[in-house]
C-alpha cells in the first residue's frame, strides 16, 4: 500500500507505534500534521538560526543586494548543503520515525529557507515534484521562530489531498498540441492547473485555514494538499523557516513535461549523498538565491 496515495487509509497494523499512527491518522484525514518540537530539537532550532545570521553576515557582498526592503532573504534553495546546521533540521528531526514509516527511509531531497513568509498562492507542488510511483515524496516544513497571524503561517485546505486528480493530458492540451513537447516550467500551465485545483475544492467546500506553530514545530504535508503562503499584514513581521522536500532514497523527480503527459520514466536514478546523525541528504553542489543566481560552495564563505 502507498499512504501516499490520496484514497490511502490507515493500515491495520498491530505493531505501528501508538505516536507514528496518531499522526498518520491526523495526515491521511487533513492532508498534513504537526508535529510538536521537544527540548533537544530547540537546541538544534538555535543552532540553525544562529548559522543562518552567521552565513548571510559573511556573504554580505551576496546577500545585501538582493535583500527586500525589510533586509530579509525571502528564498534560499538548498542552504543545507552549505551549512551542517540546516542539513540537522531533518536529520535530527523528531518527525523522522513517522517520515520513515511511510518511506521505508526517508531523504532530503531538496530544502528552502525563507527569513519571510512566501505569500504564494494557494498550489500542489505535484507538477514540479512528480515520481513514479506517483506521490512518493512530502512536504516538511520548520518554524525556526513562532508563526501566528501577520508574519505569513502556512496555508492548507484540509481534506484537499483527497480529491481526485483532475485531468492533466486535457489540461496540457490547452498549451501543447503534442505531449511530448510539454515545457517543464512553463508558467501558463502551473497557473492553468492551479486554478482548476482551486476551483475544484472550492466546488466541494473545502475551506482555506492558516497553521499557527511555535518554533521548532514540524509541519509535513500529502504531495496532494493545497496549500501556499498566508498574507503578511506587518511588512517587518519576519517568519524564518525551511521548507523540505523528503523522498525515499535514490528516487528520481521530474517536472511538469512528465506529470502532465503522463509518459513512462524511470523510478530511481543514482544520487550522491551525504550524512549527518546516520541520516542521508542529497549533495547539491550549489546554493541558489530565488532560482536565479547559483553559487558554489567555494563562492561561498
Amino acid at each position: 500500500m502507498n499512504l501516499l496515495d490520496y484514497d490511502a487509509v490507515v493500515p491495520d497494523d498491530l505493531y505501528l507505534d501508538s505516536s507514528v499512527k496518531k499522526y498518520l491518522t491526523s495526515f491521511l484525514r487533513d492532508g498534513f500534521v504537526v508535529i510538536p518540537s521537544n527540548s533537544d530539537f530547540l537546541d538544534k532550532v538555535e543552532h540553525a538560526r544562529h548559522s543562518f545570521f552567521e552565513f548571510k553576515k559573511n556573504n554580505e557582498a551576496i546577500t545585501t543586494p538582493i535583500q527586500d526592503s525589510s533586509g530579509c532573504l525571502r528564498r534560499i534553495v538548498n542552504l543545507h548543503t552549505n551549512k551542517p546546521a540546516i542539513a540537522e533540521l531533518f536529520t535530527s528531526n523528531p518527525s523522522l520515525p513517522f517520515l520513515d514509516y511511510i518511506m521505508g527511509e526517508a531523504t532530503l531531497y531538496t530544502s528552502l529557507v525563507f527569513e519571510k513568509g512566501s505569500t504564494q498562492d494557494i498550489h500542489r507542488d505535484t507538477p514540479y515534484f512528480w515520481t513514479n510511483p506517483q506521490y512518493s515524496y512530502v512536504g516538511v516544513w520548520v518554524a525556526l521562530e513562532d508563526v501566528g497571524p501577520g508574519n505569513g503561517a502556512l496555508r492548507v485546505v484540509p481534506g484537499g489531498h483527497k480529491l481526485p486528480e483532475l485531468d492533466r493530458q486535457s489540461i496540457a492540451k490547452k498549451f501543447f498540441k503534442d505531449l511530448d513537447s510539454i515545457n517543464p516550467y512553463s508558467d501558463e500551465l502551473w497557473c492553468e492547473y492551479q486554478a482548476l485545483v482551486k476551483q475544484q475544492y472550492v466546488s466541494a467546500g473545502l475551506i482555506e485555514k492558516e497553521i499557527h506553530v511555535s518554533k521548532g514545530d514540524t509541519i509535513i504535508w500529502h504531495p496532494q494538499l493545497p496549500h501556499g503562503g498566508s498574507p503578511i499584514l506587518d511588512d517587518l513581521q519576519t517568519r524564518l523557516s525551511i521548507a523540505m522536500h523528503v523522498t525515499p532514497p535514490h528516487l528520481a523527480v521530474y517536472h511538469q513535461d512528465v506529470f502532465f503527459s503522463n509518459k513512462v520514466v524511470p523510478s530511481t536514478k543514482d544520487i550522491k549523498y551525504s550524512e549527518i546523525n546516520n541520516r542521508r541528504y542529497i549533495a547539491h553542489d550549489t546554493v541558489s538565491f530565488g532560482h536565479v543566481t547559483n553559487y558554489t560552495h567555494d563562492q561561498l564563505l
